[in-house]
């Protein structure tokens, strides 16, 4: 192969042009001929399909009404006759207005007095336990035993309850 014909510097011969007409002509729509096909067996399955998943529906809405009328009726039987869980369940969710007098005591939650106490370090709350209540005293004594059980926080509120 020579460097003229890598470079495609070839002489040229005289190169004759052919030209190729053609007419694409598109065919009419009623010339066109399509094979028949009997779409009556696949109307067939789909309106069995159809009426199955209608039937399926159908029943399953029918099953959960007598399920739910089923436990209806087995709710109401054991509310006249319960068993000890059924008497345990109502004892906890019994009315207001079954409840008896001892049920109405005020329920007491103990509050920490301190803002911010389980951040603060041993000397901050020893410095801020002066002017406390007796009571918020204990509630900051039994927090404290339950949780951190520093020594020199319950030292400090034993001396200042007198329980030294």
């Amino acid at each position: 192969m020579s460097s003229q014909e890598f470079a495609g510097t070839a002489p040229r011969a005289e190169a004759q042009e052919r030209v190729v007409e053609y007419e694409l002509k598109m065919p009419k729509l009623e010339d066109i001929k399509l094979p028949e096909v009997d779409l009556k067996p696949a109307a067939d399955v789909a309106k069995k399909v159809l009426l199955v998943g209608l039937g399926a529906g159908v029943l399953l809405v029918r099953g959960v009404v007598k399920v739910v009328q089923a436990a209806a009726e087995a709710g109401a039987d054991e509310i006249e006759h319960p068993g000890p869980v059924t008497q345990a369940v109502m004892r906890v969710v019994k009315r207001p207005e079954e409840s008896t007098e001892a049920d109405t005591k005020p329920l007491r939650v103990p509050v920490l007095a301190i803002d911010g106490y389980d951040t603060l370090e041993s000397k901050e709350v020893i410095a801020r336990l002066a002017g406390l209540s007796a009571e918020q005293l204990n509630v900051i004594r039994q927090h404290e035993i339950t949780t951190k059980n520093r020594e020199e926080i319950i030292a400090a509120l034993d001396e200042l309850l007198g329980l030294e």
